[in-house]
């Protein structure tokens, strides 16, 4: 559905921004725009079904209230996780002979600004924020738990986990480096689940995941 939602979305917003010239960069731009806008729609729909279900709109978010301890916990171990990420990935390059990731995700980001500076604030306002929020809904919120009503919990974790890195598999580079991103991308799904179920709230795996993806965010453009 959301794949869907992306073409349709895209289709739309190429057809306000781009003319007929538009190159293979400037389409690039659009997917990732669109992706951005129906993620935003995402979180919509995943909050009001979760409130649907729970029947309050605290309820969403976690049994517990949220807690500025879990935040403070959450920017750390997010922050912690994403240069864990680097050194794991650079040591599997040295060691490994591996090659080095292509930076694709960078490359489309750099190429939003293509179609105006609002299309850039919006990606980066929905991957350092609204992206996290859905995932965060999704992956720990209502996937974890619900495993856990059938599975004991490490056996939860991990399925869930296993998820959330194949999800993000598009993300990365391919062939052996990938298979490294993304195992690193699953072990910080495993973190996240431990965040969650020790503190009964979704503040602290979201406040790591926004911590997370804004230092990627960030160190991509300072590569660039």
């Amino acid at each position: 559905m959301l794949l869907c939602a992306q073409f349709v979305v895209g289709a739309v917003v190429a057809l306000v921004f781009l003319d007929g010239d538009a190159d293979a960069a400037s389409l690039s731009a659009v997917f990732v725009v669109a992706v951005a806008i129906a993620e935003t729609v995402a979180l919509g729909a995943v909050a009001w079904l979760l409130r649907a279900q729970l029947g309050t709109w605290r309820s969403v978010f976690g049994p517990a209230r949220w807690r500025a301890s879990d935040t403070a916990l959450g920017v750390g171990v997010g922050l912690a996780g994403q240069i864990a990420l680097n050194v794991i990935v650079w040591t599997a390059v040295q060691v490994l002979d591996l090659d080095e990731p292509d930076g694709s995700s960078q490359a489309l980001l750099e190429e939003v600004p293509s179609i105006g500076a609002g299309a850039l604030a919006l990606v980066i306002l929905v991957v350092v924020v609204v992206a996290p929020v859905v995932e965060e809904l999704v992956f720990r919120r209502s996937l974890l738990t619900a495993i856990e009503r059938r599975w004991r919990p490490v056996a939860a974790i991990a399925a869930s986990s296993l998820l959330f890195g194949l999800v993000h598999i598009e993300l990365f580079a391919a062939g052996a480096v990938g298979v490294v991103q993304v195992a690193s991308i699953t072990i910080f799904g495993a973190v996240l689940a431990v965040l969650y179920r020790s503190t009964a709230a979704t503040a602290a795996p979201i406040a790591a995941h926004v911590s997370f993806n804004l230092l990627a965010v960030v160190s991509a453009f300072v590569a660039g």
